[in-house]
């Protein structure tokens, strides 16, 4: 365990520490905002001074090439050649012979210019080097000076000299820049003079101008292609082409470059290789270019990080000075008057001892006399561990049996004694009132007993009851279940016979068909009949008439008589027969009718006997399905009475618990009268509340 020495001096340690926290926060970020206000001015003003000598650089070019204009200008020689339309020969000879001597001498007398020229407006030029031009395309496509870019550009403002964009020349693969400016003479154009300057002196001065060895700059144009860079993943690619800051790198400095390229002011910004830089870019006046410089942001709080160092180092030795001056007078103040108190409370807590020995006496009244709060508590602690003394001793009392003792209280706020008086006030009323219910329980019990019995004798005759009347509903049950077993066979059977019914009648219409058709057909017989008699009327005429012939003929017509007069036989034969079968014919017919007009009498009287049989089998069904339901209502009254059954025997089983039950309890109830009579209580005719012929636990019966 920690002592509250140490912890006391660690709080103040900490409240310490705290305010040397604020302090030191105060004074970084003020000197530290100051310090960083001087770098970013610092970088601003380096940033513009290399910006200016690059401007006055540029200019001093650009002076060069304005002031070789203006003499062009001004020679009326040069302007007759130029402005008379002599044959290419001519021309070309006295071009050469006037101007190329003076670009030669400037080229030679200029160290940064690497060529030096005039174009003129026929698409020719002339070079200081005496470099020639291929004006035919023989190499490739012709050149003329007239659709070179620094042509038109001079031609923009004729009035001044103009400066390229740096680019990669073709020949050397150097970076360079064109100077030029249209030759005026007398409000006529003659030609553009133009050179090409090598830009190592900007180069020079971009890679040098560095706050710190960490920072850097750079050179860009108004667009932010960028020229110059120390870093070669800047650099014009393989074909010269220049990158741009927008681009480069995936387009990590395109924020950057909009916000730096509107404002001269110092910007924070992560690199492509997230580390942060303040960047700060000024526009050259000549050019529109912007000369860029870049300082790692770690450069510029280095300051503040020494200062932060030196600080803490001041911090943590009044921190130390401090604590060593809080510990000590802790210690002798609160912590050794504490430990006497904390070791009773020790003893007190795991042993649950709170005696005061001779050397706790001894102790409190030394430490009693600091006249702090230190003292106070020890006094105080004192007396309370008296009253917890005084408080044990009347709970020893109550443990005994004792409820008649009175609580002394310190005070009207006492909470121990208070608490204490209550709790004896509540047990006296309590184990008074217990006594009381005790006897009435005692009673109630024997009163329940005695019911219970009769419950239980009452229940068994009752479940007897039920039983006799089960075993009469079950008999019941069983002839209904008989009965709606034969309805449902008569039921079966009417349905057969119904079956049949139904059958004998569909064949017997089937008969009278048979019947109606065998009378149609013989109406057709006869109507046969009718034309066989016919026939043998016809044949017998014709057997007469060639008898007549035969006889007319004579001798001759005897065998045809013979033979007409067997036809006439033969048909008179026929004539006979149909008669007969005609006879035959119609007694048929008439039996037939009379067949028919039996048969359909006789599907009538089945057509009755079926509806008759019908209504019989639906009679017998519902009979069927009444003595079906009966039976499953007798049944469910039968589940009925035996669940009735179940609960009266339930009952009658619950009753003899409850008397055994009743009489445990009054059993029960005379043990609890002999425990609350242990108890002396202040109400003395309360604790006597006795039945008859019982004593207190451990004493004699009165005499």
């Amino acid at each position: 365990m920690k002592s509250i020495g140490i912890k006391l001096t660690a709080i103040m340690m900490v409240v310490v520490l705290l305010g040397i926290a604020i302090t030191v926060g105060v004074a970084v970020a003020i000197s530290g905002n100051m310090l960083v206000q001087e770098s970013l001015a610092k970088m601003h003003k380096s940033t513009l001074y290399e910006a200016m000598k690059m401007d006055e650089w540029l200019l001093e070019r650009a002076t060069v090439i304005d002031g070789m204009a203006n003499v062009l200008s001004g020679m009326d020689d040069l302007a007759d050649i130029l402005l008379t339309q002599d044959d290419n020969a001519t021309f070309e000879r006295r071009t050469e012979h006037m101007l190329r001597p003076s670009l030669k001498q400037v080229l030679e007398n200029t160290e940064d210019y690497f060529e030096l020229y005039m174009g003129f407006t026929d698409g020719s030029a002339v070079t200081g080097s005496g470099y020639q031009f291929d004006y035919e395309g023989k190499n490739g496509p012709p050149w003329y000076s007239t659709k070179r870019g620094w042509y038109q550009l001079a031609l923009t403002d004729t009035s001044k000299v103009h400066i390229t964009a740096p680019y990669v020349d073709a020949q050397t693969g150097d970076l360079c820049i064109s100077a030029v400016r249209a030759v005026v003479y007398k409000g006529t154009l003659v030609g553009v003079l133009g050179s090409d300057i090598y830009v190592t002196e900007l180069q020079n001065i971009t890679l040098s101008a560095t706050l710190d060895a960490t920072g850097y700059s750079m050179l860009t144009d108004s667009n932010g292609d960028i020229f110059i860079h120390p870093d070669k993943d800047y650099a014009p690619d393989a074909k010269g082409d220049l990158r741009n800051m927008s681009t480069v790198k995936d387009g990590a400095h395109a924020e950057m470059w909009r916000t730096i390229s509107a404002n001269t002011d110092v910007y924070k910004f992560p690199k492509a290789d997230s580390i942060d830089h303040y960047y700060n870019a000024v526009q050259l006046g000549s050019t529109g270019w912007y000369f860029i410089s870049a300082l790692p942001a770690k450069t510029v709080t280095q300051p503040i990080t020494r200062v932060i160092v030196l600080i803490i180092v001041i911090a943590v030795a009044i921190l130390v000075v401090a604590s060593l001056s809080v510990y000590v007078t802790v210690r002798r103040l609160i912590s050794k008057p504490l430990v006497a108190l904390s070791a009773f409370m020790k003893k007190a807590g795991s042993t649950g001892d709170i005696t005061l020995t001779p050397s706790d006496v001894e102790t409190i009244g030394a430490f009693s006399k600091i006249q702090d709060e230190i003292g106070e508590t020890i006094t105080n602690s004192a007396a309370f561990i008296n009253h917890i003394t005084t408080i044990a001793a009347e709970l020893e009392r109550i443990s005994n049996g004792d409820l008649t003792s009175e609580v002394k209280l310190l005070s009207s706020v006492d909470t121990i004694g208070l608490s204490l008086r209550k709790t004896l006030e509540n047990l006296n009323n309590m184990f008074s009132e217990i006594n009381n219910a005790t006897v009435q329980v005692s009673s109630g019990s024997k009163q329940i007993a005695n019911g219970s019995q009769t419950l239980a004798q009452g229940s068994t005759e009752q479940a007897s009851a039920v039983e006799h009347l089960s075993a009469s509903i079950s008999e019941i049950a069983e002839k209904t279940k008989e009965n709606a077993d034969m309805a449902g066979k008569a039921a079966a059977l009417a349905n057969a016979i119904k079956d049949n019914a139904e059958k004998g009648s569909r064949q017997m219409d089937d008969m009278t068909a048979a019947v109606k058709d065998i009378n149609a057909a013989s109406q057709s017989i006869s109507k046969v009949i009718k034309v066989i008699d016919d026939i043998a009327f016809q044949t017998n005429i014709l057997a007469l008439n060639a008898a007549v012939e035969a006889a007319r003929a004579g001798q001759h017509g005897k065998g045809f008589a013979v033979v007409a007069e067997e036809v006439r036989n033969l048909a008179s034969k026929s004539a006979e027969a149909a008669k007969d079968t005609g006879g035959m014919i119609a007694n048929s017919m008439e039996k037939a009718e009379l067949g028919s007009r039996i048969a359909g009498e006789t599907a009538t009287s089945l057509a009755e006997i079926v509806t008759g049989i019908n209504e019989s089998a639906s009679i017998v069904t519902e009979i069927a399905n009444s003595s079906e339901k009966q039976s499953q209502d007798v049944l469910q009254v039968n589940q009925g009475i035996d669940q009735v059954a179940q609960v009266i025997q339930q009952n009658s089983a619950t009753a003899e618990e409850s008397a055994a039950a009743s009489e445990e309890m009054s059993g029960q109830s005379a043990m609890l009268e002999e425990l609350v009579a242990q108890f002396k209580l202040r109400d003395s005719a309360s604790a006597n509340m006795l039945p008859a012929g019982r004593a207190p636990v451990g004493l004699p019966p009165a005499s």
